[in-house]
């Protein structure tokens, strides 16, 4: 039995820890999702196995909910020990003032959880403008597109364990991660 732990960390799937394409990359996919060539970011499972033992994990995407289950039930094996698996219905619709696009704003609010203030939340987003309300607790990640050539996990993997135990993760500037030497 693992203990509860101090920080939620809450990962985006697509360009975060997987690239869905509907043709075959120059690999064959990791796995199917219908008709979509589905690949798993370099270091995930080993990312999520290490930093499983000192965050409480949850899922946050923007896809449909049947896409996203799939999907989690694939990458994380301890799918019980997550404290949540949202998809596109928790996310709030917006034109993006910059792109004028549409996004999906994940409004870390909707989070706040017995254990979990916003001071002890993290999300890894590939988009800025997903997470804009809460930059605060947001680290981005650059986004995959189904390289087998990807150290991002790794590094972010180090990076999260050097943080771990901050009181208030939103005091930290994380816009250099990559090159931090906490």
């Amino acid at each position: 039995m693992t203990m509860p732990c101090d920080k939620l960390l809450i990962f985006d799937l697509d360009e975060t820890l997987i690239h869905t394409s509907l043709s075959q990359l120059d690999r064959p996919a990791d796995f199917m999702f219908e008709t979509y060539h589905v690949y798993q970011r370099p270091f995930a499972e080993e990312m999520i196995r290490v930093l499983g033992e000192h965050f409480d994990m949850a899922v946050w995407s923007a896809g449909s909910e049947d896409y996203v289950n799939v999907i989690v039930a694939r990458i994380f094996p301890a799918l019980e020990n997550l404290k949540f698996v949202w998809s596109r219905s928790r996310c709030r619709m917006q034109m993006d003032p910059e792109t004028m696009e549409e996004v999906a704003v994940k409004n870390l609010r909707k989070v706040k959880q017995p254990g979990h203030p916003l001071e002890k939340i993290l999300i890894v987003e590939d988009t800025m403008a997903n997470v804009s309300r809460n930059y605060g607790n947001a680290i981005y990640v650059k986004p995959f597109d189904g390289s087998e050539v990807d150290d991002e996990l790794r590094r972010l993997c180090k990076y999260l364990m050097s943080i771990k135990d901050v009181p208030d993760v939103r005091k930290i500037d994380k816009r250099g991660w990559r090159g931090a030497g906490h």
